[in-house]
């Protein structure tokens, strides 16, 4: 493994927060019948691979998350109390040469800072919520010298700050793809019992889970996929099932959290074992510097801006609806707060201001990202405000943005625009996002939640074990099925037409 030679913090930015509505863990859940087979085969057909703009519109009808939450998320010392969020940028030189970027994002256990003389208390906590490494590449071209930013690395950090050991009642399954296969798998063995699989049980070491798994198509295509390239590596059929699925679990899986220079380092620092979390005082020990790069912000100092533009408020609890809903409004909330992070991390963005409607042409959007032709797209969708990692020029990111948020996400939530939907969003992947929802012709309802935690809501954790199991043995249905209708290798040609009945 190339090893870091150097790391230092290039800069740290410590926020107060304000408080926040309590936040639930809405897990996927799967809902298979007769004709979303029959549209995913359609869809599906004829491809050499399965890609999430193929399944857009249709993978909400197979996956999504629960409309009812299944349990309340935990934040150390509540969600009623403020605390510090933060962006580090950790810079890691290695001996073989070159350099690559780390930003390390999340929040403190309570907010130890002086502000007027900016002492940060030694013994503060600092829970990483997720990690970015960014890469910026400079290619020669005959217009000139051009910098190119993309994100090599984008992935929540999964821990269970609860865990005892595998054996305890209401463990915490996982359920990424690779975690999928495994269960999967384990599903075949026959005359085990009763028994725990540990491959897929979250615990206190921390693990990665990619920001794509939020998008219910970039899943769904990733279970497919990977599967379909495991049966092309079966093409003679000489593999058991087992088998094919441990090769698939191999092509999804994450990278360990432990790769990650920065977690590696800290581990001096923390005993030897790789976590979730460390203190000042470990980060000053990682790089005396750190004291030098900081900036602290009070919470007057930083305006947090809701969707109506230009309308500046301060995130409270009791200030905006509550997440607990058993509603659609709720869900679709919910998928917004998951998945336009996710499409905005991918493009290196870090704020977003935007509004999307399928009611009416927008007109006030920025001169770099103006909305799609009302003539050939039913939705209009307008940005106001964007920021990114880099400085380079915007407007590329932002087209991208906005073509994939109307083709995967809105596709899905609006069942491809059968529902007419009204949304104003300002995201910031630092600190809160807002959502002012219209659906259906309702009025707009505003929610709010703290980005700089939302690895404690993915929809790839759950305390239900039969719901882990219903979702592993519901794709393995799909996988079987599309293999009977594509004709993949290693089975039968497949069917003229789709043939399948309700299940």
């Amino acid at each position: 493994m190339n090893q870091a030679a150097r790391m230092h913090v290039k800069r740290l930015f410590l926020m107060e927060t304000g408080t926040y509505n309590t936040q639930y863990r809405r897990p996927y859940e799967t809902n298979l019948q007769g004709h979303t087979l029959n549209q995913l085969s359609e869809a599906l057909a004829g491809t050499q691979k399965y890609t999430p703009s193929l399944l857009a519109g249709v993978a909400n009808q197979v996956i999504a998350p629960s409309a009812t939450a299944e349990q309340a998320a935990g934040i150390v010392n509540g969600w009623g109390e403020r605390r510090m969020r933060f962006m580090m940028e950790v810079e890691n030189r290695y001996m073989a040469g070159g350099t690559s970027t780390s930003i390390i994002l999340g929040y403190t256990n309570y907010p130890g800072v002086i502000f007027h003389s900016n002492h940060i208390d030694p013994k503060m906590e600092f829970f990483v919520n997720s990690v970015v490494t960014v890469r910026t590449t400079l290619e020669h071209t005959p217009f000139g010298n051009q910098t190119y930013t993309n994100v090599a690395e984008n992935a929540h950090v999964l821990v269970d700050p609860a865990y005892i050991d595998a054996y305890t009642p209401n463990r915490t399954h996982r359920m990424r793809p690779e975690d999928v296969y495994a269960t999967m798998s384990l599903n075949h063995l026959q005359g085990l019992g009763d028994v725990v699989d540990c491959r897929t049980v979250l615990s206190g070491t921390p693990v990665a889970s990619r920001r794509g798994n939020n998008l219910a198509a970039d899943y769904a295509a990733n279970l497919l996929d990977n599967y379909k390239k495991a049966t092309v590596d079966n093409a003679f059929g000489v593999q058991q099932e087992t088998d094919v699925l441990e090769t698939a679990r191999g092509y999804a899986q994450e990278q360990p959290i432990g790769y990650n220079s920065f977690f590696q380092a800290m581990t001096k620092f923390r005993d030897g074992v790789v976590s979730n979390f460390f203190t000042w005082n470990d980060l000053q020990r990682l790089d005396p510097n750190v004291d030098n790069v900081t900036v602290v912000a009070a919470l007057g100092q930083t305006n947090h801006a809701a969707p109506a533009l230009g309308e500046a408020h301060i995130a409270g609890s009791g200030m905006s609806q509550d997440w607990g809903g058993s509603d659609r409004l709720t869900q679709v909330a919910t998928i917004l707060s998951q998945a336009v992070p996710a499409l905005m991390m991918e493009l290196t963005l870090t704020q977003l201001a935007f509004t999307t409607t399928n009611r009416r042409v927008l007109s006030n959007s920025m001169p770099m990202s103006m909305p799609m032709d009302a003539a050939t797209s039913p939705v209009s969708t307008a940005i106001a405000n964007a920021e990114g990692f880099s400085s380079n020029d915007l407007g590329p990111y932002l087209q991208h943005f906005i073509v994939k948020l109307e083709h995967m996400v809105l596709n899905d939530i609006s069942f491809k625009n059968a529902v007419d939907f009204h949304i104003e969003m300002r995201a910031d992947l630092l600190g809160e996002t807002w959502i002012k929802l219209a659906l259906d012709g309702g009025p707009p309802i505003t929610y709010v939640t703290p980005s700089f935690a939302d690895a404690l809501m993915v929809p790839v954790i759950t305390n239900n074990e039969n719901l882990n199991l219903q979702l592993s043995r519901d794709f393995e249905q799909v996988f079987h099925h599309l293999n009977d209708h594509t004709g993949m290798p290693g089975t039968s040609e497949g069917l003229a037409t789709p043939q399948f009945g309700l299940i």
